[in-house]
Parts: C-alpha cells; sequence; structure tokens
C-alpha cells in the first residue's frame, strides 16, 4: 500500500496513470476485510483506533458476525489511511458509530447485554468523551445503557431516580424498590463516569426519602399492597435520617382498624410530648369526642406508637404530631382546592360544634390554642386578600355566628358575648351575656376567644359594647351613667372607634321628666348639650349627665343649641303640637337672632308650615299652621287694640302681640312685617253721640297751662 502512487502526473507519458489505477483498484478484491477475506476496497470502512478494542485483536468495537466482511482488518496501519482514501475506502465518523451502536442495542439486545464488561468499558469511555455534542447526547439518552440490580434490566437516561448500590451507611427500608445500577458495571470507571453523566446519581438518604414520597404519593399507588410492616419501616427510615419534608404528612400508615391512612388524617390516642425539653405531657382529646359520633375518626395502630429504639420515644412521638401530622386534638380544618393554603372547616370539628355543648368545645378551643391559633388569627405578613387570610377568614365567620347558650340560660352567636371576668360579672350580670365557662381568668382564653369578636377584657371594646347591649334591657339611668363614665375613661385610647359607635347605633339614653326609667335611645347628632326646656326633639344632655362633658363635647363633639336645632325642631311642628310650646321655640329663637346672623340660616323656614294662624270660623284655641311665604292671607297683631278689634274676624297669628313684639329679628329676616296689621290698616277717629266734657281732664289740663306756656 506504501508504494500506491498518489501524485497524478497532468503531463508527459504517465498522464492520468495514477487515476486510472486507483479506479481499477478500488473494484478488485484487493484488501482484507475482518472475516477474513479480500473484499473489494470501496465496499470496507476503516474504523478508526477510537472506535475499536484497546486490548487484544483490537477489533472494532461494532464488529459482528453479520458486519465483519463490512470492516477493513484492523491490521492496516492508520498510517495507510492517505493511501486508502484513494481507493475510495470510507471510514467511519463518531456520528456513524453512535448510530451504529444504538442500532446494535435495539436490534440485538441480548448480544448487546451479553459483551464482557470490557467491552462496554470501552463504549463508555467513547461516548463519555463525546457527549457535549447535543446531536450524539441526544441519540446516548435513549439507548438502554444502564444494566439495573434487579431483574437483570437495562434502562436509558429517564426522569426517574437511577442510583450506584455504593451508598455509604445508606440502607433501603422494606418493600422500596430503587432503581440500583448493577454493582459490577459499578466498579469499571468508565462505566460509572458515563452513568453519572446520565444521571444516576450516588445513593443517599435524600434520595430513598425522595423515592418513598413518589411512591406514597403516585395515584397509582395501592397502599394495601404493602404489609403494615412495610409502611412502618419507611416511616421508621425517614424518622431515622431526620426528614422534615412537608410531604411526611401524605405518607400512608395503618389506623387500629387496618385501614390504610393518610398520616395527616390520623389520630394519635397517646400522652404526648409539649414543646421544649421539659417534657411534660397532655392527654389525647380526640378520643373523648369520637364518642357516638357518625364520623370516624380514624386513631393509629398501636405498633406506630413505638420507635425502633425505645429510648427515642420522646423524640419518635414528636416527629409523629409535628412532621407526619398525626393529630391529638379533633382537626380544625381540612385542605380544598389545589393550593396548600386553601383550607376550610373540619368535617370532624363542624361536628362537634353542632353535636357537643359550647363550653365543651369553647374549652378545646383553649386547650389547643397553640395548634389551632395558625388557622385562625390573620397573618398579618399576607395580604387581607390572600388565599390562606381569606379561608382564616371563613372559618373564624363560621365558629363566631355559631350561638352559644351563656351563663344568662339565653343563646347568643359567640361574637356578642362577653369573657366572664369576675369584677364585670359582679356588676353588669343580666346586661350582657357572659359566657359559661370555668377558669375565666386563664390567660390562654383570651387568645383563643380574641379572634371570634368575644368581649375579653375591662376595656374600651367591652363598654361600647355594653352599652349597645343594654338598649334592649330595662337598666336604670344609674347604669347607664356608670357605662357611659367608663367610656369616657377610655376614649382616648380610640376615639375614631368611640364615635363611630355611637353614630352606628343610639347609645344615648333620656330618661322621662322627673323618672329614673330609660325612655328613648337617641344619636348624639339628634342632641344638644345646652338648650332651653322647649326642646323636645333635641334633648339637653348637660341635664342628664353633666359630669360627662368630656365625653359628649370634646370626643362627640355635641354643642349647645344654635339657630340650626331650632330649625330642625321647628321643621318637625304638627297641628298636635301646643300652642305654648310653638310660642315657646319662636321666643328662644329670637334669642340667638343678633343684628349680624346671616339670612340663609334661616332660609329653610320660609317654605315650612310652622306659623300657627287663627281662622274667623274656628275656635279662639285651635289654629292651622301655615308657611311664612304660603299663599294664604293672614296677619300679625303687633298692637294690643288692633288685636282686640281684629281677633276672630281676620286670620291673625296665634301669638299674642306681647308676644310679637319680641319677634322682631325673626320677623324682618322671614320677611313678613308687611303682614303686621299696623302696616295693613287704617284708623279713622269719629265721635258718635252726644258729648259731654270731661271734668277731670279739663281740670288736670288747667293746672299744667304755666308749664305749657313756659
Amino acid at each position: 500500500m506504501r508504494y500506491l502512487p498518489s501524485r497524478v502526473q497532468e503531463t508527459g507519458f504517465f498522464k492520468g496513470y495514477a487515476a486510472q489505477l486507483h479506479q481499477c483498484l478500488s473494484t478488485e478484491d484487493l484488501l482484507f476485510n475482518c472475516s477474513p477475506s479480500l473484499a473489494k476496497p470501496s465496499n470496507l470502512i476503516y474504523v478508526p483506533e477510537s472506535f475499536r478494542e484497546l486490548h487484544g485483536s483490537k477489533n472494532p468495537l461494532l464488529l459482528t458476525r453479520d458486519n465483519e466482511r463490512t470492516y477493513l482488518l484492523p491490521e492496516y496501519q492508520e498510517d495507510d489511511l492517505e493511501k486508502l482514501r484513494l481507493l475510495k475506502i470510507q471510514e467511519m465518523k463518531l456520528r456513524e458509530f453512535v448510530e451504529g451502536l444504538n442500532h446494535f442495542s435495539r436490534e440485538s439486545t441480548t448480544s448487546f447485554q451479553e459483551k464482557p464488561s470490557e467491552w462496554h468499558s470501552r463504549v463508555a469511555q467513547v461516548l463519555s468523551g463525546n457527549l457535549w455534542q447535543s446531536e450524539i447526547s441526544r441519540i446516548v439518552d435513549d439507548m438502554k445503557l444502564i444494566p439495573l440490580r434487579l431483574g437483570k434490566t437495562w434502562v436509558s437516561k429517564s426522569n426517574e431516580n437511577y442510583v450506584f448500590p455504593s451508598g455509604q451507611g445508606v440502607s433501603i427500608p422494606n418493600s422500596l424498590h430503587l432503581n440500583v445500577v448493577d454493582p459490577e458495571a459499578e466498579t469499571d470507571k468508565n462505566r460509572s463516569h458515563l452513568f453519572s453523566l446520565l444521571g444516576v446519581k450516588r445513593l443517599t438518604s435524600s434520595i430513598v426519602c425522595e423515592q418513598i414520597f413518589v411512591l406514597h404519593g403516585n395515584p397509582q399507588y395501592n397502599p394495601n399492597d404493602f404489609s403494615e410492616g412495610d409502611l412502618l419501616s419507611q416511616a421508621h427510615y425517614l424518622f431515622s435520617v431526620g426528614s422534615r419534608s412537608k410531604e411526611l404528612s401524605s405518607i400512608w400508615l395503618v389506623s387500629e382498624d387496618g385501614d390504610r391512612v393518610r398520616a395527616g388524617d390520623l389520630y394519635a390516642d397517646l400522652v404526648c410530648p409539649e414543646d421544649g425539653d421539659s417534657r411534660q405531657t397532655r392527654l389525647s382529646s380526640a378520643r373523648r369526642f369520637q364518642q357516638d359520633a357518625p364520623l370516624k375518626f380514624p386513631f393509629l395502630h398501636s405498633d406506630f406508637l413505638y420507635p425502633p429504639e425505645r429510648h427515642d420515644k420522646w423524640h419518635w412521638r414528636k416527629f409523629l404530631l409535628d412532621h407526619l401530622r398525626v393529630a391529638v386534638a379533633p382537626r380544625l380544618v381540612k385542605a380544598t382546592g389545589e393550593h396548600r393554603d386553601e383550607f376550610s372547616l373540619h368535617d370532624h370539628f363542624d361536628y362537634i360544634l353542632r353535636k357537643k355543648t359550647a363550653s365543651d368545645w369553647l374549652l378545646l378551643l383553649k386547650t389547643e390554642w397553640r395548634d389551632y391559633s395558625y388557622w385562625l388569627e390573620k397573618d398579618e405578613n399576607e395580604g387581607d386578600e390572600s388565599r390562606a387570610n381569606r379561608s382564616r377568614e371563613a372559618i373564624r365567620k363560621r365558629i363566631s355566628e355559631f350561638k352559644v347558650k351563656a351563663r344568662n340560660e339565653q343563646w347568643h352567636p359567640l361574637n356578642e358575648t362577653f369573657l366572664p371576668l369576675e369584677n364585670l360579672v359582679k356588676r353588669y350580670h343580666g346586661i350582657v351575656p357572659f359566657l359559661d365557662i370555668t377558669d375565666p381568668g386563664h390567660p390562654t382564653w383570651k387568645a383563643a376567644l380574641r379572634p371570634f369578636g368575644v368581649g375579653i377584657g375591662d376595656d374600651l371594646q367591652f363598654y361600647l359594647r355594653a352599652l349597645g347591649e343594654a338598649r334592649a334591657k330595662n337598666v336604670s339611668i344609674e347604669t347607664v351613667t356608670e357605662l357611659l363614665s367608663q367610656v369616657q375613661a377610655r376614649a382616648a385610647e380610640n376615639p375614631s372607634q368611640v364615635t363611630a359607635k355611637f353614630k352606628e347605633k343610639p347609645l344615648v339614653c333620656i330618661p322621662a321628666p322627673g323618672s329614673t326609667a330609660v325612655t328613648i335611645w337617641t344619636y348624639p347628632s339628634k342632641c344638644v348639650w345646652k338648650g332651653p326646656k322647649c326642646l323636645r326633639k333635641f334633648p339637653a344632655l348637660a341635664d342628664v349627665y353633666p359630669q360627662l362633658v368630656q365625653l359628649f363635647c370634646n370626643t362627640l363633639g355635641v354643642k349647645d343649641a344654635e339657630i340650626e336645632v331650632f330649625v330642625k325642631e321647628m321643621k318637625e311642628l304638627r297641628l298636635s303640637d301646643h300652642l305654648p310650646y310653638i310660642t315657646e321655640l319662636f321666643l328662644e329663637l329670637e334669642k340667638l337672632i343678633k343684628d349680624d346672623t346671616p339670612e340663609y340660616k334661616l332660609s329653610k323656614l320660609q317654605s315650612q308650615a310652622i306659623f300657627p294662624v287663627q281662622e274667623t270660623s274656628v275656635a279662639t284655641s285651635s289654629f292651622q299652621l301655615v308657611a311664612p311665604n304660603g299663599k294664604m292671607e293672614w296677619f300679625i297683631p303687633d298692637r294690643p287694640y288692633l288685636e282686640r278689634s281684629f281677633r276672630g274676624k281676620v286670620p291673625l297669628l296665634a301669638f299674642s302681640s306681647g308676644d310679637v313684639s319680641k319677634l322682631k329679628r325673626l320677623m324682618k329676616m322671614l320677611h313678613i312685617e308687611t303682614r303686621k296689621l299696623s302696616n295693613c290698616v287704617k284708623g279713622t277717629a269719629r265721635t258718635e253721640g252726644r258729648t259731654l266734657p270731661s271734668s277731670e281732664w279739663t281740670n288736670s289740663l288747667r293746672a299744667k297751662a304755666n308749664c305749657i306756656l313756659r
């Protein structure tokens, strides 16, 4: 081969000779194939050393009986490759090698798998060095190159976990089938390197845990296919490696009835540890509520209550409760929807609400508050519209609206009741509904009842709510005064809340004159601080609560009676009102009008029927109400003699001329002075009959004559 001419002569006698020679030799049986026999060079493939075995005959890696006539005999040296190319021999490239290996592994699977370990090692060495090429990597990923320990199965790269068996000190729990690589293949450094590149991992406890979670989370997984011992072994393994995964509550365990139940749905009938190192204990409460319940409360099988090592009893039970979420108390919530932070009231707790006494489930809330608080108290780190806070709000609303029997033997929604603190019960029993609970002074009660709107202390909130409750009770004015005094003393804590409450409900009570019985409840906006007795619809609070000026004037903004108050009351005048009451209203309004009072303050009275007018055809004690600018013709008796002359003859204002003389500014601002009789009538003096001089007046005038003449 070395003497084969390679230069092509372009001139002379040997012009074209080399090309003709190459063409002729390429079609002759000239070179040895691997059979070995002579074959035409154009039908042979030269396999580079990178795709051959390293030792022995150094045959091509893809050599089989079916293709031995295709490959050039390995004895031909790489130095001859240039001359071989002149004979049109083909050279194997990397992609052709990989595709040929893929075809071999698929079509001759048994032969491929039975190849000696040295051959597989060399193949792995070739592939490992070329996986960086994406086109090669895509082909190799689909090839079943990884032998597993169990069943002598070969697998390709996938999303499943494949592991090497030599994890240091890592055990595998019962019935957990991991995809473990054949130990013999792992010992070969070339194959183990390739497997690592294909995603095979070293066996670790985290991989074992992950496989447990994958198995238990598979919807096609049937937990009844595993024995109680298998499930116990897997749970113990998770405990032994200190797993803290959120998926722990989803693993399958065994109930005392032998059913397979998720850990997060089970109860533990045991004495369980509290937080901290004190190792204090508290008894389970779920068993007591389960009695006679139509709903099933699944309890953990007794075999699962004990750890593999007895001295780990405390830590094992803490693991059951804190991480597997096995419950001691009845469950408060259950997951709803697709998100972990969406939940609603659990069926078990709903049953307790409906079927057990309020004192029972309130005590349960207080006792288990450490666990229940997370599901009930708003998370301030999240917005009000977050899924978790909306779920909490719905549960609080459901429980707070549930009716409970209070100490007064009446039923009330929970959010309308109060914590029965001793000092409050003594003073206000019968006014507000106190809860029927034991040991109300325990500090946990306040934390457990606050989310449901229960009044929990001697504070502003209590007295505002107690004042609202007093409206429905026949309480004395002294009691109401005491409540208002307590509100006044605490109003500075939250003045806006006080203002809002008094606007929301009528919390100001007004006793009947001369009596301590409460007759009406009204709003501060319908009261004045100081005002005349004639005001009926705007009572003066200074007459009832002189000591509460801070509350009513400074906090609630109640003012003394002003023009606006009289205008409002006069707009509500009716024919049934007595004339003295109406007269006094007008006289008191006149006192408030000054020379600089703007007319707009009285403008609303222009069209209101407020003036009592007596007509000619009715008794003098009756009247009708007319408006200042009305169309009816009526007059104002501003002179006594005119009143005597026209009363009963024309429609006259029912006020006496003396009272009319005190209403000058009011009449001027309402533009009704033209209705005065003195402006409407004209007097003419005349003598009728025989005239006689008055001797008395004559003598008196004569006595004054000298003084007059001066």
